[in-house]
C-alpha cells in the first residue's frame, strides 16, 4: 500500500506539472488566491524529480532485502529462530558469522521497505495492519481508563525488522542502576557495566560532541544513532524550558541520564535505521543464513522423553512444514507470540492449557505478569486559530517538505513520529540526584 502511495503521488506531480505548463499560471493563481511564487513552482517542478529519485532507491533498497528461501518439510538447521524482528534479525547475523553454522530465521510477516523508515510515517505504522499484529487489550477497569471501553491498541512488528519498523526510533537505555538492580536479584551477567559493552558494540555514535566519548559509545557498531537533521522551534523551546526547571542539557545515553536532550535516534541519512536495515542487509548473500517470510509458526516441536526442543512447526501458503534444529530454537516473538508459542506448544498453565485440549508438557506461569510502561498521550485542546503544521501542509505540493525528503533526505519528514526531544526528570527527589528517573517527558 505504501508503495502505492508513492507511486501515486508521483503521478500526481507529474500531472500537476504537466498542468503547469498547459495552463500557465491561470489556473494556480485562481485557485491559490494569486499566491504562487518563483518558489512554490520550483517546489512543483522538483516533485518529479524527488519522486523517481525516492522510487529508484526503494528499488535499491529491496535489493538489499535476504531472499526467501522457504525450507522443505524436513531440513535440519543448527539453529532455528522465531521472529526476524529487533532481536531475531540481530541474533541471526551474529550466529551466522560462522559459515559452518547453518541459521534458519522464521518470519510471519512481509519485507521492509523504504517507505517504512520515513521517519515522520511512525504513527501511522502504528496501526498499519500488514505490518502489524494489531493487538488490542481486554477492557479492563484496570487500564486504559482514558480510552474508548477501556481497551489500548498495542502494536506489534509483523515484519522483516519488527517493532524497529515501528517504533518511533529513539535511541535510549535503560538506567544504569535498573541492570544492577537485576543483578542484586541474582541476574548474573546483566549488571550495567556488563551489558554496556554491547550497547557500544551494536551503535556507531555520529552525533559531535559524543562520538568521542569511548566510555559510553561504540564508534563502529551496525546501528548508526544521530540526532534527526531538522528541528522546529518547538523543540528548542522544550529544551528552555528544561533548563529554566532547573535542568541540564545532557547525554541521557551517558554518564548521567538525568536531563534534557535532543532525540538520539536510529537514523541514518534521513532514514530509520532497522535491525534489518543494520543486521540482514549487509550479509543478504550469506548462504548459511536462510530466511522465510510469510510463515506463522504454529508449535514448537519438543521431545517428550528429554524435554528438550527439536524443531519447529510452520505454515506457510496453507502448506504446513516441520523443520529441525540440532541445536537450539531461539524464541524471539516478542513478549505476547512469544508465549503464545510456548503455550501452544504445552509449557504454561495447565488448566487453562487443559481447557483448551493441549497436551501438558510443563505446568508453568508462562503469559503472566505482563507489565508494560504507563504513557500519558497529553493534552488535546482546541484553539481559535491553526497553530504549527497540519497534515495538508506536509504533502501540499508547492510546499518543499516532500522534495526536501525525497531528493536530500532533510525537513519535516526526517522528524521521527513527529517527536524531537525529551526529559528524564525525578519528580520527588531531584535534589538527591539520584540518577534514577521516575519520569521520561517527550
Amino acid at each position: 500500500m505504501l508503495n502505492k502511495v508513492w507511486s501515486f503521488l508521483y503521478v500526481l506531480s507529474i500531472g500537476a506539472v504537466i498542468n503547469l505548463l498547459l495552463h500557465g499560471d491561470t489556473y494556480y493563481n485562481s485557485n491559490y488566491n494569486n499566491d504562487i511564487s518563483g518558489s512554490k513552482l520550483s517546489n512543483l517542478l522538483k516533485l518529479p524529480i524527488g519522486m523517481q529519485n525516492f522510487l529508484r532507491q526503494n528499488q535499491h533498497y529491496l535489493n538489499q532485502e535476504m531472499p526467501d528461501k522457504t525450507p522443505q518439510f524436513g531440513d535440519t538447521f543448527d539453529f532455528i529462530i522465531i521472529g526476524a524482528g529487533t532481536a531475531g534479525a540481530t541474533i541471526a547475523a551474529r550466529l551466522s558469522e560462522v559459515p559452518q553454522i547453518k541459521v534458519l530465521l522464521i518470519e510471519a510477516g512481509s519485507s521492509e521497505n523504504l517507505f517504512m523508515d520515513i521517519p515522520i510515517i511512525a504513527p501511522i505504522l502504528q496501526i498499519y495492519s500488514k505490518i502489524n499484529w494489531n493487538y488490542q487489550t481486554k477492557s479492563s477497569h484496570k487500564y486504559c481508563r482514558g480510552m474508548k471501553n477501556n481497551s489500548c491498541h498495542w502494536a506489534s512488528g509483523k515484519v522483516v525488522g519488527g517493532n524497529s519498523v515501528l517504533n518511533f526510533m529513539i535511541a535510549s537505555r535503560g538506567s544504569a542502576k535498573s541492570y544492577d538492580r537485576w543483578a542484586e536479584m541474582g541476574n548474573e551477567g546483566w549488571a550495567y557495566q556488563n551489558v554496556l559493552q554491547y550497547f557500544k558494540k551494536l551503535e556507531t555514535m555520529d552525533i559531535p560532541g559524543l562520538k568521542s566519548d569511548i566510555n559510553y559509545h561504540g564508534t563502529d557498531g551496525p546501528v548508526h544513532i544521530t540526532y534527526p537533521p531538522f528541528h522546529t522551534l518547538l523543540a528548542e523551546a522544550f529544551l528552555e524550558a528544561g533548563k529554566e526547571l532547573g535542568y541540564s542539557l545532557v547525554d541521557y545515553n551517558g554518564k548521567n541520564k538525568i536531563g534534557f536532550s535532543y532525540l538520539q535516534t536510529t537514523i541514518m541519512n534521513g532514514t530509520r535505521m532497522s535491525s534489518n536495515r543494520a543486521y540482514l542487509h549487509p550479509v543478504h548473500g550469506r548462504t548459511n543464513l536462510h530466511l522465510t517470510r510469510k510463515s506463522t509458526v504454529t508449535k514448537v516441536l519438543i521431545d517428550r522423553i528429554t524435554n528438550r526442543a527439536i524443531g519447529v512447526e510452520f505454515v506457510k501458503n496453507k502448506q504446513t512444514i516441520r523443520v529441525f534444529a540440532k541445536k537450539e530454537v531461539i524464541l524471539c516473538a516478542g513478549a505476547i507470540r512469544s508465549s503464545q508459542l510456548l503455550m501452544l506448544s504445552g509449557i504454561g498453565p495447565a488448566k487453562h492449557l487443559t481447557d483448551l485440549g493441549i497436551n501438558v508438557i510443563r505446568d508453568a506461569p508462562v503469559g503472566e505478569n505482563l507489565i508494560d510502561h504507563i504513557t500519558f498521550f497529553g493534552l488535546t485542546f482546541t484553539t481559535n486559530a491553526a497553530v504549527g503544521y497540519q497534515l495538508f501542509d506536509l504533502i501540499n505540493p508547492f510546499n518543499s517538505h516532500i522534495s526536501d525528503f525525497s531528493i536530500n533526505r532533510m525537513g519535516w519528514f526526517t522528524i521521527p513520529g513527529g517527536c524531537e526531544a525529551l526529559g528524564f526528570v525525578n519528580t520527588k527527589h531531584i535534589e538527591k540526584n539520584n540518577n534514577l528517573p521516575q519520569s521520561d517527558l517527550h
